[in-house]
């Protein structure tokens, strides 16, 4: 049987509990969003890099999509439906992308930097980017959803 100290301890422990978590929660909601302004910012630089790419009319679009939905996060404006979509399809090219590789060779070439030694750094750069994409789709749609639930809870 409890003592009454154990059960006011209970209490008091419950309360500054859930009292941190309403506090700690209200400043996720007013923070996270920037989680998803950080990553637009990061794919308008990528989509720039992708210039001076063997295939830039694939990829500039890809990551302007990717900077895109992560803005359409920082709005607050978020499409739930299009990130999962988006979600399942950078896991799956970039998948595909690792999957077209015949070795590993790194991504970068020894004394070389970022210079391209052969395709299939290329095509380990591409799903590696692909799934940051992936990555960050999925971090925004928690986002979507945990501020729309808070929102819907206040």
């Amino acid at each position: 049987m409890p003592t009454v100290w154990a059960t006011l301890m209970q209490k008091l422990l419950w309360t500054v509990f859930v009292s941190d978590f309403v506090i700690f929660t209200k400043i996720l909601t007013k923070n996270m969003k920037y989680i998803a302004l950080i990553f637009t910012l990061i794919f308008i630089l990528f989509a720039g890099w992708q210039y001076n790419d063997p295939d830039p009319i694939l990829w500039i679009p890809i990551y302007l999509i990717a900077a895109y939905a992560t803005f359409r996060t920082f709005q607050g404006k978020a499409n739930p439906e299009m990130l999962l979509v988006l979600i399942v399809i950078s896991f799956a090219g970039g998948m595909n992308s690792w999957n077209m590789m015949t070795a590993w060779e790194g991504f970068f070439t020894e004394g070389g930097g970022l210079a391209m030694k052969s395709n299939n750094q290329e095509l380990a750069r591409e799903a590696c980017g692909l799934w940051i994409c992936t990555i960050s789709f999925m971090i925004c749609w928690e986002i979507d959803r945990f501020t729309k639930r808070v929102i819907s809870k206040q």
